[in-house]
This record gives structure tokens, C-alpha cells and sequence, in this order.
């Protein structure tokens, strides 16, 4: 069966269920390597007053490409509510193509530096801690005897566990802004290659984050997280733009401390992150009335 062929055909079947109200139309992406699914279409009220109760409850070329904002020449804003605050989006677009994105980041701040954690196998380990839209552990990968472009990633997730839950005992993190206990917690430590100092050359790190998870792209809020470490500690001046590459694919954000300013007690920064964005696919899903399996069910 021929290509279109099988697009009519596909067509046709969701035409005949086109009545439904529960087919969820999502486009999925990349960034850096780290898969996104965005839904545009069908998806039900989503109850809370806050974001973040919204995703208790229950990203931007893709709003210029599907109309949801009018494109301007040679860049668009798009404003985006995200759980660590409202993020302003620009979005090159030039003859009907949309381009590299670019965001100015909430306030970023270091929380603490030299925290000691003592690590079974390798001893005291000093840890910095700094929030980039939520709070990540920075660790040097040589410390664990880790190459970030060549070791298994099990040994990463293994020793992430460990700093985290470490952390978890040993920090009372705070917020300006929060309470929340998401908002309140290590989301990620970020192994880094120890090439702080600003140079023209990339610096590599790898996230490791969530259960058992390793970001493929450098982690946006990571790479903001380590761009005001770095400021932190006189490793990267205003206006100069570091190179973040993922020790995992190879890909590349550009981050640079704009300006400097207040949250709450804390010297916070506004930094500046770009990198581009690509479509992977299209894809609806649907659920019929009759399917006795619709709300789901659990394996044990």
C-alpha cells in the first residue's frame, strides 16, 4: 500500500470517529534530543488554579506553525505560563519558517555551594546547589570516576540516587515564591565535565533526573541553573554566551547572563537560553465510549 494511500485510509477511520469527544490531537518534537509531546487539540479541562496544581491535576514553534499566535518578521513572542513562572518566548520566523527559539529565564540563583555528601565508594564529595526553575546538584563527573560521553548510564543514575536522596536529608531547600513540595525538592543532579571557566569551547554536562532518567539535550533549566552557578563564582561575565553541550547526544544550547537581579534574598540572574526545536510527527488518539478499558488499568 502506497504512502497516500495508507494517509486516506487513516483519514478515513478518523472521520468516521470524528464525532467523538475524546480524540486528543498532539504533535511531538525534539529538543536537543529530548522528546516532547504537545497537546493542541481535545484535551479536557484541566482544574487548579496555579500551573502547578494544574499538573497535579492532570512547549514553541509549534504555536506560530499552528496559527495559535500571528507570526511577525524576524521574530515572534509567544509568552508561556510554565510552573516556575511566566516565560517570554522568541521564535525567528522569516519566509514562513520558523527558526531558532530563544527565552529569558525567572530569576536564577545559587542556593548553596561545597555541601559535603559522603558517597559510598568515593568518599566526600563536595556538591553546589543552584535553582534554574527548579533546583539541580552540580557535581564534577571525574569525582565518580565518570567519562560523560562514555560511561554506562546506569553507573550515573546509580550515583545520582544516592547525592539526591543524600541531599533530600541533609537540605532544607527554600523558595522566594513557593511552598510546593515539587518546587522544594532536588530535580536533577548535573554531572559536568569541570570546564567552568569561559572559553569558546563547549562545556559538557548530563542531567540525570526523575526515577531513572537521563536527559538527552543539555536540560534547559539545568544549562540556566549551571549558567548562574558559573556567574556565581566569577566563571562567566554579562553579555558573554557559553556553549552547553549534552554528554549524551552531542547537542547544543547557548546561554548568557543578561542582567543581574533580586528574589527574595537571594542575588538571582536572568539568563538568556537558545536552541531550536524540530517535529518528529502528528499523531490523534482517541478513545471510544463502548471500550470497557477506556479510563486504563493497572499491571501489578
Amino acid at each position: 500500500m502506497s504512502s497516500s494511500a495508507k494517509n486516506e485510509k487513516a483519514e478515513t477511520i478518523l472521520k468516521k470517529y470524528s464525532q467523538s469527544p475524546s480524540i486528543i490531537s498532539v504533535v511531538e518534537m525534539h529538543s536537543g534530543g529530548d522528546p516532547m509531546r504537545i497537546v493542541f487539540d481535545g484535551f479536557p479541562e484541566i482544574k487548579g488554579d496555579t500551573i502547578l496544581q494544574k499538573l497535579h491535576y492532570a512547549k514553541s514553534h509549534f504555536a506560530i506553525d499552528f496559527q495559535l499566535v500571528s507570526p511577525t518578521e524576524p521574530e515572534t513572542l509567544i509568552n508561556i505560563q510554565a510552573p516556575c513562572g511566566l516565560v517570554k518566548t522568541h521564535v525567528e520566523y522569516k519566509n514562513g519558517k520558523t527558526g531558532a527559539t530563544r527565552f529569558q529565564s525567572v530569576p536564577a540563583f545559587v542556593f548553596a555551594t561545597d555541601v559535603e555528601v559522603d558517597i559510598a565508594g568515593h568518599g566526600k564529595v563536595k556538591v553546589d546547589i543552584a535553582y534554574g526553575g527548579c533546583y539541580f546538584a552540580f557535581v564534577p563527573a571525574h569525582s565518580f570516576r565518570l567519562d560523560l560521553q562514555k560511561s554506562n548510564h546506569n553507573d550515573m543514575i546509580k550515583v545520582y540516587k544516592e547525592i539526591r536522596d543524600l541531599l533530600t536529608k541533609q537540605v532544607s531547600l527554600e523558595h522566594p515564591e513557593s511552598n510546593d513540595e515539587e518546587v522544594l525538592k532536588i530535580s536533577g543532579v548535573i554531572f559536568t565535565d569541570g570546564n567552568d571557566e569561559f572559553c569558546n569551547e563547549p562545556t559538557v554536562h548530563t542531567c540525570a533526573y526523575g526515577k531513572s532518567q537521563i536527559c538527552r539535550a543539555p536540560c534547559g533549566s539545568g544549562t540556566i541553573a549551571h549558567t548562574a552557578l558559573q556567574y556565581y563564582k566569577g566563571q562567566i561575565s554579562v553579555g558573554q554566551v557559553r556553549t552547553f553541550m549534552s554528554g549524551v547526544t552531542g547537542s547544543k544550547f547557548m546561554s548568557t547572563v543578561v542582567r543581574e537581579t533580586k528574589y527574595g534574598k537571594y542575588d538571582a540572574v536572568i539568563v538568556e537560553l537558545s536552541g531550536n526545536g524540530y517535529y518528529t510527527g502528528m499523531a490523534n488518539y482517541m478513545v471510544e465510549n463502548e471500550d470497557k478499558l477506556k479510563d486504563g488499568f493497572n499491571i501489578i
